[in-house]
């Protein structure tokens, strides 16, 4: 349907597509990049260079091998796993507009930083506290998830010239996809040598991410709304 409707619009490529050309087009994108990067405020290149090296790993364990976790470690049904995720996404749900209303009246800096906190403590609960320690964990990603996954692009917006803004925010992107990549690869082998190892190293990085933007990022004041629904 799609090649019917847009045919006219829809033009081929002039010449074969060859090796040679997709190379040239993929180092030229790599070019522009770099060459972005260097056009954005330092907040911002902070920001997304931590997002690559320590926020990125701190978010990866739960999520990959929660579940696993839950099943074989704590012996854990599937459908408790369910009602812990379930409880998650709710109080996420119903925590934002409370916890946006308060990053209008305080520095996004201090609030990413608690929602890196809150994936730490998270991760501890998940180690050491059995089924009470889940459904804690279950809360504590719910919160971290409005502040940690959903205020980074309010920061970088207030952050960045209005004409830099779309860069911006690829890059944070970039930065997250490729920090959550060799992050789950390193997971992946932490967890095959001890579950403890792959949760433990992923709280301290949850540590590290909460001082990193306290203490590092720093260039922006208060977000207001807009930044927020952007």
């Amino acid at each position: 349907m799609r090649a019917k409707f847009l045919q006219e619009t829809f033009q081929a490529a002039e010449g074969r597509a060859t090796i040679e050309k997709f190379a040239e087009g993929f180092i030229d994108s790599y070019k522009l990049f770099i060459k972005s990067f260097k056009l954005l405020p330092s907040t911002v290149k902070k920001f997304v260079i931590g997002e690559f090296l320590i926020m990125a790993p701190s978010k990866v364990a739960y999520y990959s091998f929660g579940v696993i976790f839950a099943s074989e470690i704590l012996g854990l049904s599937a459908s408790i796993w369910g009602i812990a995720t379930s409880l998650s996404v709710a109080i996420s749900v119903i925590a934002a507009p409370f916890l946006y209303k308060l990053v209008e009246q305080a520095s996004v800096r201090r609030w990413i930083s608690i929602g890196f906190l809150l994936i730490a403590l998270a991760y501890l609960s998940f180690m050491f506290l059995g089924l009470p320690g889940l459904m804690i964990a279950a809360a504590l990603t719910g919160l971290s998830s409005t502040l940690a996954h959903s205020l980074p692009p309010a920061l970088i917006t207030s952050a960045t010239p209005v004409e830099l803004r779309g860069r911006a925010n690829s890059h944070l992107l970039i930065s997250l996809n490729i920090g959550t990549t060799w992050s789950a690869f390193l997971m992946g082998i932490l967890y095959s040598w001890s579950p403890l190892l792959a949760f433990g190293f992923s709280a301290i990085m949850g540590f590290l991410a909460a001082l990193y933007v306290q203490l590092i990022v720093k260039g922006e004041g208060r977000v207001s709304s807009q930044c927020l629904i952007k």
